[in-house]
């Protein structure tokens, strides 16, 4: 066993017992209900509601008669009927916000005035964007909404309400450094403590984890929260560190960011490949199942489209499986063809001149980009999966995006500066600056490792 430079965090053991979990409950969109006429007259009598088109010109004036809306207009009051119920209890003073002190409907009703709902195609809401501000806009408390706001359960809707409120007070982002919006312009805080847009969303969450009796509400708040201090903010907050979680040939997940090595888990059945799923590690074994670290040791097993294609593989094929990508496209590596996933079948690559080693993804990035090391020690792009028969391995270019090194598989950049990286003899190497060469990380001797992803992790955000 490897020597250890801190006290190990054992994890809990996984083998065929199988939990049925779908995870974050969804907008429920099963149930027809008008609204309450109580709420309705409240959030009327508060805010004025209005659809504009693409040229921003009012179409619509909402008033008693939409009590049985089922479009933005009904999830907005949902969100709004939320922070007029969220808890105000006392929370721990470090977790505090603006949110606990004036209270989440207050806090709302103090910077909006007026929202306007944007229903028209020839509206430039992005499709990832569900609520946003002008600055021109400002004085006058006008909030907009986009068409994505309609997949939002309460909590998400209440939470991006106060996110784009504070914007009023003239808080703006700034580019991300890192995770899954590092592609995205302007989408990140700088910290937690600045009390920025991300920074009173996640202060509501930490509210409403801290206070609720609920356990479905905890839950979901929990899982905003995880996925907001690891994603919204450059300085990560709740002492998260930058790092990598990595397997190992012996079935260990761990994350290490540099001298410490903290253990996740030591599963009992065969691992064949780690990747990051809607922004968490997930591992996939080759019994067909799949589970995720979502900063708790329950290590549910979870179901979806690309978890139940890997499960419909032949276990024959799951054994040939080289790595996993899950983004916007979802596939699978074998040794001399890529298969991604195309409704409920696959669409196929097959390699003739070119070795593929594994994908070059951007991990946790929205950056779509589809890329693979190649055995040269060259990354290239590839087609999208539609354009897969008309391609060939001379068409592919060379991804001048990815960042790649000889010899190393996949990488991680640790808190500290070093890299830590996979070999692709399997060994964890180490490289301690950009002018130093990649040399055995003597702390992890000769055990063999599948992959590591860049990610960042911390004690403190485990035990919320």
């Amino acid at each position: 066993m490897r020597i250890l430079k801190s006290n190990t965090v054992l994890g809990i053991l996984i083998s065929s017992l199988i939990v049925f979990c779908t995870g974050v409950a969804q907008a429920d969109d099963s149930g027809k209900e008008c609204i309450n006429p109580e709420l309705l007259r409240y959030a009327l009598s508060q805010y004025q509601f209005e659809d504009i088109n693409g040229f921003g010109e009012v179409t619509k004036t909402y008033n008693e008669m939409d009590v049985c809306d089922q479009g933005i207009f009904k999830v907005a009051l949902q969100g709004i009927d939320y922070l007029r119920k969220m808890p105000n209890g006392k929370i721990p003073s470090n977790f505090q916000t603006l949110i606990s002190k004036e209270g989440g409907i207050n806090f709302l009703k103090k910077r909006i005035k007026k929202i306007q709902i944007e229903t028209s195609n020839d509206s430039d809401c992005e499709e990832s964007t569900a609520a946003r501000v002008f600055f021109s806009e400002a004085d006058q408390g006008i909030m907009h909404l986009c068409p994505s706001m309609k997949k939002s359960t309460p909590n998400q809707a209440a939470g991006f309400l106060v996110h784009e409120a504070r914007h009023i007070d003239g808080f703006a982002h700034v580019d991300c450094t890192h995770g899954v919006l590092e592609s995205t312009q302007g989408a990140c805080d700088n910290t937690y403590q600045e009390q920025g847009s991300y920074g009173i969303s996640l202060g509501f969450q930490f509210q409403v984890y801290m206070t609720t009796k609920n356990e479905a509400v905890k839950e979901e708040s929990r899982s905003n929260i995880v996925l907001g201090a690891l994603n919204n903010f450059n300085k990560a907050p709740l002492g998260l560190q930058k790092g990598g979680i990595f397997l190992d040939e012996d079935n260990i997940l761990a994350f290490y960011q540099g001298n410490q090595e903290y253990r996740l888990a030591e599963f009992t059945d065969k691992t064949i490949g780690l990747t990051l799923h809607a922004g968490l590690p997930t591992v996939f074994f080759e019994n067909g199942t799949v589970t995720k670290y979502d900063f708790t040791r329950e290590w549910i097993l979870r179901e979806g489209t690309l978890i139940n294609a890997f499960s419909g593989m032949s276990p024959s094929e799951r054994e040939e499986i080289e790595d996993i990508y899950a983004n916007v496209d979802n596939c699978f590596l074998f040794k001399n063809e890529l298969k991604c996933m195309d409704g409920d079948g696959f669409l196929t690559y097959r390699f003739n001149e070119l070795k593929p080693v594994a994908f070059s993804d951007r991990y946790q990035s929205w950056d779509n980009s589809l890329s693979l090391l190649m055995g040269d020690g060259k990354v290239y792009s590839m087609p999208k999966p539609k354009d897969f028969a008309a391609t060939r391995d001379a068409d592919l270019k060379v991804d001048g995006k990815a960042k790649t090194y000889p010899n190393i598989t996949s990488f991680a950049e640790m808190e500290n500066g070093y890299i830590m990286g996979i070999s692709n003899k399997g060994f964890m190497m180490v490289k301690k600056s950009k002018d130093t060469p990649w040399v055995r990380a003597k702390e992890f001797g000769d055990f063999k490792m599948k992959k590591i992803v860049p990610y960042y992790w911390s004690k403190r955000l485990e035990d919320l």
